[in-house]
């Protein structure tokens, strides 16, 4: 499965709305077909990494799931694309 690199202009826009709504600096990023390794400098007092990364799976899988693709659940009822 390589949603991250075949939906990559979907992906960019679910980053810029998180950055919108929760700023963050992003320092270095890498996308993999399966895989997204990123470095981030966030506001200071704030360390929530752990909300920006919810929001922008989140949009990215409702914007896969508004253009038609079958995404599964896995046995966590995670979408699958996001196994951790």
């Amino acid at each position: 499965m390589s949603l991250l690199v075949d939906w990559i202009d979907e992906l960019r826009e679910s980053v810029r709305e998180t950055r919108r709504e929760r700023p963050f600096h992003i320092d270095a990023w890498v996308v993999l077909p399966e895989l997204l390794h990123a470095l981030w400098t966030l506001p200071p007092g704030d360390a929530d990494y752990s909300d920006r990364w919810k929001r922008i799976k989140a949009s990215f899988t409702h914007r896969l799931i508004v253009a038609g693709l079958p995404i599964a659940r896995n046995a966590r009822n995670e979408y699958r694309w996001m196994r951790r």
